[in-house]
């Protein structure tokens, strides 16, 4: 009995021994097969192999044309957009700049200040043509000084004197005129021609031009008038008939105002006008006209000037104008 015991014991713990190491091979076989399949799945993913990536579509033919949605560059114009600072053309050193250097007011003329003769009148002529067509307020200061006069008999005569002082503006006269209002300015129309040596310089936010004028001469007589001299398109008040307001008054203003006047005739005039200057500052931002400053020497030569009873073969005159144009107001 007792040996049968101990036989049934020791069959006992052989059968949980077996039992513990069935287990025990079990396990580490389950562990090795799991390893082993992320081990797999690590291979497949980097391998990009379609078989083993859940995610990759079979049906899709690595031969067809890329699906332009997916390059934003191909649906987006701002990737290529040279305003775009991520864009390529807007850094590629290659890329050509903006040529406009002309044009006041605009992003390339704050960058590049005007050199040539061309630029400098073209960008002036905007500045002043902004002014008129926006009809900018502004103030005005003109000076005009005899310095010479010859007229015989008729300068005995003070309304003679009189007259022709004010009708030349001889003194100086301040103006204003509000922001809406026409002011007495004209369009200026420059060329590369009327102009020598021209500069603009940066000033701050401002452009400053200089600039001198070529000499001129205007005539007039019962045979015609003519005008050669750019005076007249520098943006000062000036145009035809006798009006005393002009800050430029040609050899046909002259003769239409003595001519118009009561006993008073004149046969022919000849005007010339030299030492032309001109300065003019231009915010470089806006293009507005900041201030403008233009003076020049002149003389007439009158022939067979009469007034009432009083008739003289020849009468000259040599005079000095300033015009000041200051506060703008756009």
């Amino acid at each position: 009995m007792k040996k049968t015991v101990i036989q049934c014991v020791t069959a006992l713990l052989c059968v949980i021994a077996v039992a513990v190491t069935s287990v025990i091979s079990v396990g580490k076989i389950s562990t090795a097969k799991v390893d082993a399949a992320k081990a797999a799945a690590a291979n497949s993913s980097a391998s990009g192999d379609a078989s083993t990536d859940p995610s990759a579509d079979p049906s899709v033919d690595p031969a067809a044309p890329a699906d332009p949605s997916a390059d934003p560059s191909a649906t987006d114009p701002s990737a290529t957009d040279p305003s775009n600072p991520a864009s390529p053309a807007a850094t590629d050193p290659a890329s050509p700049a903006t040529p406009s250097a002309t044009k006041p007011g605009s992003s390339s003329t704050a960058s590049k200040v005007p050199s040539t003769a061309a630029d400098i009148a073209a960008y002036y002529n905007a500045a002043v043509n902004k002014a008129v067509n926006s009809k900018a307020g502004f103030s005005k200061k003109r000076t005009t000084t005899l310095s010479n006069l010859n007229g015989g008999a008729l300068l005995k005569i003070k309304l003679v004197v009189d007259t022709v002082n004010d009708f030349l503006g001889v003194g100086t006269q301040n103006k204003s005129y509000a922001k809406g209002k026409i002011g007495e300015i004209s369009k200026a129309s420059l060329t590369a021609k009327d102009i020598s040596s021209p500069t603009c310089k940066q000033s701050g936010s401002n452009y400053v031009i200089t600039m001198t004028l070529k000499n001129g001469t205007s005539k007039a007589s019962k045979a015609g008038k003519s005008d050669s001299t750019a005076l007249a398109r520098t943006g000062l008040y000036s145009g035809v008939g006798d009006k005393k307001a002009y800050d430029y008054k040609n050899a046909g203003n002259l003769y239409d105002g003595i001519n118009n006047a009561d006993k008073a005739s004149v046969e022919a005039i000849t005007e010339n006008n030299k030492n032309i200057k001109i300065t003019a500052t231009v915010n470089s931002k806006t293009g507005n006209l900041v201030s403008l400053h233009v003076s020049y020497d002149w003389d007439v030569s009158l022939t067979n000037v009469k007034y009432s009873v009083a008739t003289i073969s020849t009468a000259t005159g040599d005079a000095k104008t300033s015009v000041d144009f200051t506060n703008f107001v756009f």
